[in-house]
């Protein structure tokens, strides 16, 4: 009798416990993290637009902390377009930034650590291109406007990015918003991909900024323009151009010293400016090269001290 109360003792604390598992759930170690901003923050027409600025942002080139002040990876294209070819000069000393000095004698190594910062400030920019769209397909409750406006600006600034690469790389992989596995080969040439973000910024894109510095259909058209003559293809260049000098708005000022004037830069109905990025001034030189990168607007070291004085 004893055995058999002990068996049923055991069998009622064993049902117990297995209904108490049963009963249990592990909800409550997923925790949210403090002070994180996650998707569900995020999509919305504020975070969006929040995310849009850190990818307008990589424009400067400089997008690697402190010790990366865009000289490696300007995108003014003052050190790979002007000094590279001869039609500025580098400044400063020999042993200032030296791979300059080898870039400006057409010297320069695949082992600089000036292509590798440049290699990575492009993706960079893609990868905050890219996090837009990913978020943009969570958000819920946007307007169609607000949807073209931002998948508009985002494929805008993936094709920037893109393109800017192109131009120096020649073959380099395309990553999109899907893509998951980096380990993307350069296996063939990303003209198609480009002109296709290109495309679809000037088909949602309002065809006036919205705001200084925003992308808008005629940023998208010289854009794509610029991709054609690159390739040659004049004859698809052509009507995109036409179309931004038909559309009245832009001509070039009366007196050119005008584009170096705070107040026009700020304008939004500057007529000779089709897509600016965006820098600020009065930073100070530590301040205004950590923001601005090579887009400072005083000079530093020595590079370009003399500014040339338009009348």
């Amino acid at each position: 009798m004893r055995k058999r109360n002990n068996l049923l003792k055991s069998l009622a604390a064993a049902t117990f416990v297995f209904t108490l598992l049963l009963g249990c759930s592990e909800d409550y170690l997923d925790v949210s993290p403090k002070g994180v901003l996650t998707p569900n923050v995020l999509a919305s027409v504020n975070g969006l637009d929040a995310l849009l600025l850190a990818a307008y942002g990589g424009l400067d080139g400089h997008t690697g902390g402190a010790t990366n002040l865009g000289w490696q990876n300007d995108h003014t294209n003052w050190l790979y377009g002007e000094v590279a070819s001869d039609n500025a000069l580098k400044g400063s000393t020999i042993g200032d930034q030296p791979d300059m000095n080898l870039l400006e004698q057409g010297q320069m190594s695949p082992s600089s650590p000036y292509m590798d910062a440049l290699w990575g400030s492009i993706y960079e920019g893609v990868a905050r291109s890219n996090s837009v769209l990913q978020i943009l397909s969570m958000a819920e409750g946007l307007s169609d406007a607000d949807q073209n406006r931002i998948a508009g600006e985002a494929r805008f600034l993936r094709a920037h990015y893109h393109h800017y690469g192109r131009r120096y790389f020649n073959r380099i992989p395309y990553i999109d918003e899907t893509v998951t596995d980096f380990r993307v080969p350069n296996d063939h040439d990303i003209f198609p991909e480009i002109e296709a973000d290109y495309k679809f910024a000037i088909e949602n894109l309002p065809l006036n900024p919205t705001q200084v510095g925003r992308a808008h259909r005629s940023a998208a058209q010289a854009s794509l323009a610029k991709l054609y003559m690159d390739k040659g293809d004049f004859a698809n260049a052509k009507p995109l151009l036409d179309a931004i000098i038909n559309s009245g708005r832009y001509k070039l000022f009366d007196n050119y010293n005008d584009n170096f004037v705070m107040d026009y830069e700020k304008d939004i109905t500057n007529t000779e400016f089709i897509f600016q990025i965006q820098s600020l001034s009065r930073q100070g030189e530590l301040n205004g090269r950590l923001v601005n990168g090579i887009a400072q607007l005083h000079g530093c070291c020595g590079f370009f001290t003399t500014f040339p004085k338009f009348g």
